[in-house]
């Protein structure tokens, strides 16, 4: 099976950091880069990673080269950022079959990426927040029964009951393809928001997460730096 790893952007709030390193190269442990963590963590059923990259890619490629801990490495280069649907369109003809995707930007549990891989069809890894905790992003609404109904952009999503966030960790089945991308701007076109369209003619199931850290500002990075010792010793056990 592949995985196809989101690694393109250009992590703007994060240029205060590091403005020299690609932002999913930041180390979140001494000599332990964002996405040395998440190829590290992948399940054993996966044996090639495709990293989508644009920006400062050579200090992604330098640091996998074809190959690193055993998996075959491919480079797809997203020219245009065009958002996440876009960015696993530009692997289409590097798909074989089912795959799954994960965001570079954030820190998953391997447990997790586990479940989202043995899924039988499409799913998404869901986080649902303790309770009490403000939301400031989109989130899924549910039929009832752990399927998708629909995507409530932020800040709309503040008038919805759900908590569910999407964590942008998918199982997608090669047929996602033959769907139209739906656009989420003049710009850029939203993978979960297709996942949406594909609804009527497959279940897309939830799946709930037991660890996520996002990583999209310097606070969030700090906490990822915080927490993972603890994710570590977790992991090792």
């Amino acid at each position: 099976m592949q995985a196809i790893i989101m690694a393109a952007g250009r992590g703007t709030r994060l240029q205060t950091l590091n403005s020299e390193t690609s932002k999913h190269m930041l180390p979140i442990a001494p000599g332990k880069p964002i996405l040395s963590h998440t190829v590290d963590i992948l399940p054993g059923e996966i044996d090639e990673v495709i990293f989508v990259v644009n920006h400062l890619r050579e200090h992604i490629q330098n640091y996998f080269g074809s190959r690193y801990g055993g998996r075959r490495i491919k480079y797809a280069l997203q020219k245009e950022l065009n958002g996440t649907g876009g960015a696993v369109h530009v692997c289409k003809n590097l798909v074989n079959d089912n795959f799954i995707v994960v965001s570079g930007d954030d820190i998953y549990h391997p447990e997790d990426i586990k479940k989202v891989a043995q899924c039988d069809s499409y799913c998404i890894l869901v986080h649902e927040p303790p309770a009490g905790e403000e939301i400031r992003a989109a989130v899924i609404e549910t039929n009832g029964d752990n399927t998708i109904k629909r995507i409530v952009e932020y800040p709309d999503s503040l008038k919805s009951e759900s908590r569910l966030i999407n964590t942008a960790l998918y199982k997608l089945e090669k047929n996602f393809f033959d769907y139209p991308l739906v656009p989420i701007s003049s710009v850029e076109y939203g993978l979960p928001q297709t996942l949406v369209t594909l609804a009527k003619d497959f279940p897309i199931n939830i799946v709930t997460a037991t660890f996520w850290q996002v990583v999209n500002t310097p606070e969030d990075f700090a906490r990822a730096q915080k927490l993972y010792p603890k994710l570590a010793r977790d992991i090792n056990k």
